[in-house]
């Protein structure tokens, strides 16, 4: 995925959280403003990283594209130092991926499509985090 469609992805993400988590967005906005975007290598690594952080109970919103085959592209996840050390190993966005990281390693689904998926981390920049 190219990096400009990278970003639009991550930006419907966020956009779907400021609807779907009105008062988590409104505290990260007044708060921080600060994001994080990484990315993981496919759409099935997407899955599986959704799949972590909701068995933590992690809110996070979910965007899927219609405009490919309704592939989810892009989440943005609530701050939280548990989000944080789910999402440490991903590369950052905008640019190929080009190697596993950590996630990949639990990893065990079905093959690759090609794909890549953008994964839109939000988090605060205040003491709650540290």
């Amino acid at each position: 995925m190219s990096a400009g469609y990278q970003a639009t992805q991550s930006a419907h993400s966020l956009a779907e959280f400021s609807i779907e988590h009105p008062s988590l967005y409104q505290e990260w906005y007044k708060h921080s403003k600060a994001l994080t975007l990484l990315s993981v290598k496919d759409e099935h690594h997407l899955l599986y990283l959704i799949k972590q952080l909701t068995e933590k109970n992690i809110p996070l919103s979910i965007f899927i594209e219609p405009d490919i085959k309704n592939q989810v592209t892009a989440i943005a996840i609530a701050p939280s130092l548990e989000a944080k050390k789910i999402c440490s190993s991903l590369p950052l966005a905008l640019k190929e991926y080009h190697k596993p990281k950590q996630i990949h390693k639990h990893f065990t689904g079905t093959q690759s499509n090609g794909q890549e998926d953008v994964v839109s981390c939000n988090w605060f920049n205040n003491s709650r985090m540290r």
